[in-house]
């Protein structure tokens, strides 16, 4: 069967299998990273960077809201000065001048003239570009300390927080999961990860940065992109967000979207199915199981598995021996087989 018929087979079968932007998973770039008129074009969503290092001019960001289509979605980092202490060599690229009382006083969360001044920036920001989240990216350097935790609430507290504007939180370093969870609880913060790495605590509202699995000019594989297709969750209740902030991140990006498009993960799985500890799933046993199913020959079967809601977001099992395990939900699988002729969709339920 031809990549187009595929294409053909998943767009018309029952159950919304076909996975694009309009189905939940929204996909952007950390950064424009090319010509503002082609980004918008392109992507429904941004990450803006120039609020993290030094706001951008009013004038600058009112002509990107005007000439953005009037759906498209801004997320911005919040200014530095809140969040990095000024050792951070992020503030070379910062063109304010600081005072030296400011230096001692700026990042970290503190309730400082400095730190509560850059908030209220961050927040005239978000009024320009009607921005629906900003983005508390921590240095790796903030660890979970009780100073460090007492402050985050403190701010958190204090500061005014715009209605409707969610608060997403990147914590770097070695954050136990469960102190984030209770933050997040508390905070209201919706839990920032690369998937790569880590896994969210909040994943009814999943945002994802992806950093590069070996650094920052790291080229994704297809094989991780498909994984990380695997890894958002399959029955979101709100948008999937997925940012690249890797150096080659608008072919990336691109790759990405192509694969959610052709259907290659998450609804059907347009590739073989990998159940070793389910025999009847065999590649001709599948094909028998299907001819029984619909009483006469079904040539040239293209098998899929649609995994269970309680499957996002995890890993790969592994078998004790450390050979990676089937990655669907042993409890509920779906079986869909798009059949050449086009002219059934099959669905074979399998029990584990």
């Amino acid at each position: 069967m031809t990549e187009a018929a595929v294409d053909r087979v998943l767009t018309a079968a029952p159950g919304g299998v076909r996975l694009d932007m309009d189905d939940g998973v929204r996909i952007g770039l950390c950064g424009f990273t090319m010509a503002f008129e082609d980004y918008v074009r392109e992507y429904r969503v941004v990450e803006v960077q120039q609020t993290f290092y030094e706001p951008p001019r009013e004038g600058t960001m009112r002509r990107w809201r005007a000439q953005a289509p009037i759906d498209f979605e801004f997320t911005i980092k919040a200014w530095q000065l809140v969040t990095h202490d000024a050792s951070s060599p992020t503030y070379r690229r910062l063109r304010s001048p600081l005072t030296d009382v400011d230096r001692a006083e700026a990042g970290g969360f503190r309730t400082s003239p400095i730190v509560l001044r850059a908030w209220e920036r961050t927040l005239e920001c978000v009024a320009i570009l009607r921005a629906t989240a900003i983005l508390l990216q921590c240095p790796a350097s903030f660890r979970p300390t009780v100073d460090n935790i007492d402050r985050l609430r403190a701010f958190l507290g204090t500061v005014q927080r715009p209605s409707g504007v969610r608060m997403l939180w990147e914590p770097r370093g070695p954050w136990p999961p469960e102190a984030v969870a209770t933050l997040c609880r508390e905070l209201d913060l919706v839990h920032v990860v690369d998937p790569f790495v880590s896994r969210t605590v909040t994943p009814d509202q999943t945002y994802l940065r992806l950093h590069g699995t070996t650094g920052a000019r790291h080229v994704y594989t297809e094989a991780e992109l498909v994984q990380l297709a695997d890894m958002l969750p399959a029955a979101p209740t709100q948008p999937t967000y997925v940012l690249f902030n890797n150096l080659p991140r608008v072919e990336d990006a691109k790759r990405f979207r192509a694969i959610l498009a052709r259907g290659l993960s998450r609804g059907v799985m347009v590739r073989p199915v990998r159940c070793p500890d389910l025999p009847g799933l065999a590649s001709e046993q599948q094909r028998v199981r299907a001819l029984e199913h619909r009483g006469d020959e079904a040539p040239d079967l293209l098998v899929g598995v649609r995994r269970h809601p309680s499957a996002a977001l995890n890993p790969p099992r592994r078998s004790s021996s450390g050979a990676p395990g089937p990655w669907y939900t042993p409890a509920t699988v779906s079986i869909i087989v798009a059949v050449s002729s086009m002219s059934s969709l099959l669905r074979i339920g399998v029990d584990g």
